[in-house]
């Protein structure tokens, strides 16, 4: 399952998780792996605009 980090409309990273111990992704893997990037991209962008 593979999530794009997206910032200002581009693309910044791709995380990719390749397996899953118990069974297949489901909706909720889904879901919960989306917030991730959504979270870091927020704090990259923060980082950027306190840097300049």
């Amino acid at each position: 399952m593979c999530v794009p980090m997206i910032s200002q409309g581009r693309v910044l990273r791709v995380i990719e998780v390749l397996s899953k111990i118990h069974g297949e992704f489901n909706v909720d893997d889904e879901h919960l792996l989306q917030s991730v990037p959504a979270a870091v991209s927020i704090a990259i962008e923060n980082a950027r605009l306190y840097h300049n």
